[in-house]
């Protein structure tokens, strides 16, 4: 399972970075910018496994 892990310069974020190993793909706000439409199309090119994890954390 890929996951996209976005402010990884941040404690949070680099902590989430090193649980989820291998399955992280980082981002920072150089790489992403939540404020712009144009950048949050990386998304679609990374194809982290979305729209199911916070279904699985929620019934956890």
């Amino acid at each position: 399972m890929k996951v996209a892990i976005l402010g990884t310069n941040g404690q949070l974020g680099s902590d989430l970075v090193e649980t989820f190993g291998e399955e992280a793909i980082p981002l920072t706000h150089r790489d992403m910018d939540v404020t712009d439409p144009e950048s949050v199309k990386i998304l679609k090119e990374l194809k982290p496994d979305g729209g199911n994890q916070h279904r699985r954390l929620r019934q956890g």
